[in-house]
């Protein structure tokens, strides 16, 4: 009787592609809270929003949240040439991250 319903006795999930679907899905949750809040401080201290997303803190979570979006976008491809051109991105955003966070002289 399960049969007619779709059930199955191998695995219902597959977790690979639910986990980065995951990790896409949470890099818009971050980068659209990151730009709420940046709007939001924006209004409340008479700035532009350039000028406040342009600081570490919020350019750290929109670095953050694209690596994630990078990776999730590669967990969920078929082919080849789409992974490295999502982990090559992941990996220049990751760069870009330490740069940012680099102790300077």
């Amino acid at each position: 009787m399960f049969w007619f319903f779709g059930y199955n006795k191998c695995n219902m999930i597959e977790w690979v592609n639910f986990i980065a679907n995951s990790f896409w899905i949470l890099a818009c949750a971050i980068a659209l809270a990151t730009l709420s809040h940046a709007g939001w401080a924006a209004s409340i201290l008479h700035e532009n929003l350039g000028i406040i997303l342009a600081t570490p803190n919020y350019n750290s979570a929109l670095h953050l949240a694209g690596i994630l979006f990078c990776l999730g976008l590669g967990g969920i491809s078929d082919k080849w040439w789409e992974i490295t051109i999502s982990l090559l991105f992941a990996l220049l955003l990751l760069q870009l991250l330490f740069r940012l966070h680099k102790p300077r002289p």
